[in-house]
């Protein structure tokens, strides 16, 4: 497979040790978030994140894992996307669902503006080789269609009081989100 400057530039900005390097390749993939594989997506939650910025880290986590999805399901032996994608699930979700758990009004609306922005823009260059492109394009429409099933039957199933309590209950932490960062920009909808 052939990567193009662009995405080359990204990736390897993103792995950067520098950290003027990461943030420049940070903010243009959010200009730009279909010039690299989703999975790249896992580094930009992790810089947001790690620069203060947890309410966009968790939106961002949330395209992550609706983009990456496709892909996981297109690995027929498991042993590749949807191996990295559990990982990546298992890692990033704790942290980001067990913070932004503590507002459940709050967690409901980042999701469902990640879940609505991800269809927005292009899909990135790539398919996985074992698909045709109709067979791709079919996959992430159904993919697209479960997962926005998924996290409204998931998010109209939870009780706010009940999960405030629970988190009372084990010592984690209730109400506004603690530190979260900016708000989301406006045109991340």
């Amino acid at each position: 497979m052939m990567v193009a400057a662009g995405e080359a530039d990204a990736r390897s900005g993103l792995q950067s040790p520098n950290p003027s390097t990461r943030a420049a390749a940070v903010l243009a993939v959010l200009a730009n978030p279909e010039t690299v594989d989703p999975f790249d997506y896992a580094l930009v939650v992790k810089w947001l994140w790690e620069n203060g910025r947890r309410r966009h880290a968790a939106f961002w986590f949330y395209v992550f894992q609706e983009r990456s999805r496709p892909w996981s399901l297109a690995d027929r032996h498991g042993d590749g996307a949807a191996a990295l994608r559990s990982s990546l699930n298992d890692g990033l979700g704790t942290l980001i669902n067990g913070w932004i758990a503590s507002d459940v009004a709050e967690w409901r609306a980042v999701a469902e503006r990640a879940i609505s922005y991800e269809k927005r823009f292009p899909l990135y260059r790539e398919r996985p080789q074992s698909l045709s492109a109709a067979e791709w394009t079919a996959l992430v429409a159904q993919s697209r269609k479960d997962y926005d099933a998924q996290a409204r039957a998931a998010f109209s199933g939870l009780n706010a009081a009940q999960v405030a309590s629970q988190r009372r209950s084990a010592g984690m932490p209730v109400g506004p989100l603690q530190s979260p960062g900016p708000p989301l920009p406006e045109d991340w909808r």
